[in-house]
């Protein structure tokens, strides 16, 4: 068994990641990312940081980067619903409605209750019948 303070020594450092949400509350969205990447690990508790990754990159207009950073948060944590989510909207963006479908599937199985995901997956459906 793990101990506490070997799990904690590889878990996501949670101050950084606090301190990326005030910092991109804030405005400050090039300290936000530097807080989230000194955050974000290999770990299952990192999913939540590499997902503030795709959501700045995303912002920045640099696509291909978020999915990157989403894809990372969804290997880490299969069950991050919120991230599975976060990388259709990558791909409906490029016309890639299929793969966007079944990220917000995805999405959905996870979490039945996430809406912008019911929402998302509405507006592809509706690209894929025309």
């Amino acid at each position: 068994m793990v101990s506490f303070a070997a799990w904690y020594a590889w878990a996501m450092d949670l101050d950084k990641y606090y301190e990326g949400i005030l910092l991109k509350l804030e405005g400050q969205t090039v300290e936000a990312m530097e807080a989230f990447e000194a955050a974000a690990g290999d770990d299952a508790a990192s999913a939540p940081a590499w997902n503030e990754i795709g959501l700045l990159l995303d912002d920045d207009g640099r696509s291909a980067a978020a999915a990157t950073a989403y894809e990372m948060a969804v290997t880490l944590d299969p069950g991050f619903a919120k991230a599975w989510n976060n990388w259709g909207v990558v791909f409906f963006l490029r016309g890639e409605y299929a793969e966007a479908r079944q990220k917000f599937q995805e999405a959905l199985r996870l979490d039945p209750e996430l809406e912008s995901a019911r929402l998302n997956l509405a507006d592809v459906e509706e690209e894929l019948r025309n």
